[in-house]
């Protein structure tokens, strides 16, 4: 729960100095829209987040688990920059194509969804697997 808070913090602060500076460029951002995109981003990285963590709780050494995910997740980055393999890649998740419609009111609650419920599944995974560690 703190690696969540602590990967909030930066998300929002971030967003809401952006929004503070974005007039010195002659742009406007509206805070709502902002805030959910923030939101839905943050959503993404909070699901790394507990993949690793709930890696790292079964191995022995738990750095494996967060190189694994880390691993994984360049891998979808490659594959998201070759044209051909772009639609495969995890990263569409947090494309243009799914966080422009936010501005204008369409937020994506089916992908929100299934985020959520993959990081309350991490999560569960995750306490399930220290709780058997002995520390």
């Amino acid at each position: 729960m703190t690696g969540a808070i602590l990967l909030f913090i930066p998300f929002f602060t971030a967003a809401l100095v952006g929004m503070g500076l974005a007039p010195r460029v002659d742009e406007t951002l509206a805070f709502t829209p902002l805030l959910q995109g923030t939101l839905y981003t943050f959503l993404f990285t909070l699901c790394c987040f507990t993949a690793a963590t709930a890696l790292s709780s079964r191995f022995s050494h738990s750095l494996k688990g967060g190189l694994l995910v880390l691993g994984f997740m360049l891998l979808q980055l490659a594959l998201y920059m070759i044209d051909k393999l772009w639609d495969y890649s995890l990263y569409n998740l947090i494309d243009l194509d799914v966080t422009l419609p936010i501005e204008r009111g369409i937020f994506p609650w089916y992908e929100t969804a299934w985020l959520s419920g993959l990081i309350a599944l991490f999560y569960a995974l995750a306490f399930l697997g220290f709780r058997k560690r002995d520390f």
